[in-house]
């Protein structure tokens, strides 16, 4: 995340981490299936075994492709884009350090809570749709995986509306789509159940991706880092918190149509949050 914010242009910057996004929700659909195929194969210590071996890969990736090439001397230096104007404006603001910007922590609640549905999706729509449509409807993993392959083309598709239109904006649209599908979750049929499963798998994707946007519009250069760091706690926090809640639910009320309901109210908070950050970092750009 810190490569490409660092490096992608700020007119391509959502895009690009969407392209990361869609690539990821691609490894997520065929990863499964081919740790499985190995183990099944090999044995489970085998496909631990090659996931090791794909993440030696991306190393080689990384290091082949990402490199820094300085600016040779005396070459003019490339004019800035116009809306990178408000960055100089509040270069004061940006000056100090990250770590006490109460912005960034907002963003990194944030980039939790609109992940809790995509957290939960995997743990929890196996057991309910065998508890709802019955254990040889059909295989959960089918599900699952239509909700990934919607996140490749959602992940681009959001991208491009960040970096086109306002991020807050869409940010909010993302939550609006986010409500009724977590609600229809509670369907007993079944394509709707489908169907609403797969958005909020794929939008809830997307938009964990795009908090990432937002906050690397907060700062530049070497505090990059820190912030995609302190937005990493939001989905190292919720998504523990996330599916316990889904749990406790579950076991309170016995059914799962109270976890669903739990997902909707929580993309209203996101919604919320998204608004009133819209309109502080207004406040907060306007001259004084």
């Amino acid at each position: 995340m810190t490569a490409i914010a660092v490096t992608a242009p700020l007119s391509l910057r959502s895009r690009s981490l969407g392209a990361v996004g869609a690539i990821s929700a691609f490894a997520a659909a065929v990863g499964a299936p081919f740790g499985k195929a190995i183990g099944n194969e090999f044995g489970w210590r085998r496909g631990i075994h090659a996931f090791t071996g794909m993440a030696l890969l991306g190393v080689i990736v990384f290091y082949v492709f990402y490199k820094t090439r300085p600016r040779p001397v005396g070459s003019p230096a490339e004019p800035a884009p116009e809306h990178s104007l408000s960055e100089k404006q509040t270069a004061a603001k940006k000056s100090g350090s990250v770590f006490r910007n109460p912005v960034v922590y907002a963003i990194a609640v944030l980039e939790g809570i609109v992940g809790v549905g995509y957290f939960s999706s995997n743990f929890f729509v196996p057991p309910a749709v065998a508890a709802v449509f019955g254990p040889k409807t059909m295989s959960a993993a089918y599900i699952l995986s239509t909700g990934f392959i919607l996140a490749i083309f959602a992940n681009m598709f959001f991208g491009y509306l960040m970096d086109r239109f306002n991020k807050w904006n869409v940010m909010a649209l993302m939550m609006l789509i986010l409500i009724p599908a977590s609600l229809c979750m509670n369907s007993t049929v079944l394509p709707i159940f489908w169907i609403a499963t797969a958005v909020v798998l794929a939008v809830g994707l997307s938009a964990a991706q795009q908090c990432f946007s937002l906050a690397a519009e907060l700062v530049t250069g070497r505090e990059m880092g820190n912030v995609m760091g302190i937005v990493s706690l939001g989905p190292g926090v919720f998504g523990y918190l996330g599916p316990q809640a889904l749990g406790w639910l579950r076991d309170w009320t016995g059914a799962f149509s109270a976890g669903w309901y739990f997902l909707a109210i929580v993309a209203t908070l996101a919604l919320i949050e998204v608004l009133f950050l819209k309109n502080y970092l207004k406040r907060q750009k306007a001259p004084a």
